[in-house]
């Protein structure tokens, strides 16, 4: 009907000593050693919401890679980790993967019907764990029975030796409270024509 309806709680373990214990349970840590490269266990985290009915914004996006904005080479080490608190199946909002894809050369924001992989849906219950790599191409389908909460965390890798992070103001607080239109941005990381495709050093 057009209502706006805010769908992701940014910094989530700021508001719930619930989520801050999750996130120090030795059940979810022990799981960063899961591939043996040497990922840290979470601090932070964000709650997300899939409202019925939903049709544009951060619980409705197409097939896309998380990199496809920007950030490859810093974000797509880390694996991340869906919590899920209400479950989720065919009629919930399940998360979609194309299994494989985190090693394909492929566009960030469709899916290439010529690829030769595998779209799987990922059912859960409450209490599973989703973990993928961040550059897995994957989308959100909209509930049409049932609302789905979640919460997301990543398990990163520390810096090499040298290696210095510095601050983006494009990734800040205020900056992502911000994003609206999400669908916009995934569509210009494959348009080099798009007004607002990720530019490398330009945000």
């Amino acid at each position: 009907d057009g209502t706006q309806v805010a769908v992701r709680s940014l910094n989530f373990q700021e508001k719930s000593a619930a989520v801050r214990a999750t996130l120090a349970d030795e059940r979810l840590t022990r799981l960063a050693d899961l591939t043996g490269d040497g990922h840290r266990a979470p601090t932070k985290c964000e709650g997300l919401v899939k409202p019925l009915d939903i049709v544009a914004g951060l619980s409705d996006l197409p097939w896309h890679k998380d990199c496809g904005q920007g950030l490859h080479s810093y974000m797509c080490n880390s694996l991340t980790v869906g919590i899920s608190v209400t479950g989720a199946d065919r009629v919930s909002g399940a998360l979609g993967v194309v299994a494989g894809s985190h090693r394909a050369n492929t566009t960030a924001s469709v899916r290439d019907k010529q690829l030769d992989l595998p779209a799987k849906l990922l059912e859960t219950t409450t209490g599973d764990l989703t973990i993928h790599c961040s550059d897995t191409l994957h989308r959100a389908y909209p509930p049409s029975a049932h609302p789905r909460k979640v919460v997301y965390t990543s398990f990163t890798l520390p810096p090499l030796p040298g290696d210095e992070v510095a601050a983006n103001p494009r990734y800040s607080r205020e900056a992502r409270s911000e994003l609206t239109d999400v669908q916009e941005r995934i569509a210009a990381s494959d348009n080099p024509d798009a007004g607002n495709r990720y530019v490398p050093h330009n945000g």
